[in-house]
């Protein structure tokens, strides 16, 4: 069911020993921008993490960062749902739950919606570094496998063909959780891609 999947992990790289850190998604996608969970358990909507992140490091070397995420409605929106019960969720958005972050109506318009992905790419604008969310139907959570692929395969393969993405850049293809009832190391086995013209 994942031609896509199965023929980017052929072509470029897979990570085959890498675990998430526990169950639910939130705590994984904190680790992901600040090395840890920062005592983040639940996929919790008003908690928030008072710490530096990789958009604080990013912006003190003069480097530029953005979030594209499928269903939000504009730049910098701090709300929990939208789309619908298979559509965005703040908890895959984890900038949003960092209060020097939040808190700033000028970095939270790095947070912008998925349709600018194109745009940025049209203009060679993308930023050294970028978190794509997809949706909860298009990320496989409430999808199925063939509705995930046909989405990498539409918006993440021209991605990493595009000369907007430089000669060294790298798309990572990551999951935030194995299955729940996945426990290994925390939060249980899951695939890792690494694919572009830098691997």
């Amino acid at each position: 069911d994942a031609p896509t999947f199965n023929s980017l992990a052929t072509s470029y790289g897979l990570m085959t020993n890498y675990y998430a850190i526990t169950h639910p998604s939130l705590p994984n996608y904190i680790s992901i921008v600040y090395g840890s969970q920062n005592g983040i358990k639940s996929d919790c909507t008003k908690c928030s993490v008072n710490a530096k992140n990789l958009a604080d490091s990013l912006e003190k070397a003069h480097k530029t960062w953005k979030t594209y995420a499928e269903d939000l409605p504009k730049a910098g929106d701090l709300g929990i749902t939208y789309g619908g019960k298979n559509g965005y969720v703040k908890r895959h958005d984890p900038f949003l739950y960092f209060k020097d972050i939040s808190s700033s109506k000028k970095r939270r318009a790095n947070v912008v919606p998925f349709t600018q992905l194109k745009k940025d790419m049209a203009k060679k604008a993308l930023p050294s570094f970028s978190l794509v969310i997809p949706d909860l139907n298009d990320d496989m959570h409430n999808g199925t496998v063939a509705a995930g692929d046909a989405w990498l395969n539409k918006n993440i393969v021209p991605l990493i063909n595009s000369p907007a993405l430089g000669a060294n850049g790298v798309v990572f293809i990551v999951f935030d959780e194995a299955e729940d009832s996945d426990t290994t190391n925390g939060g249980g086995h899951i695939a890792v891609i690494a694919a572009g013209p830098g691997v």
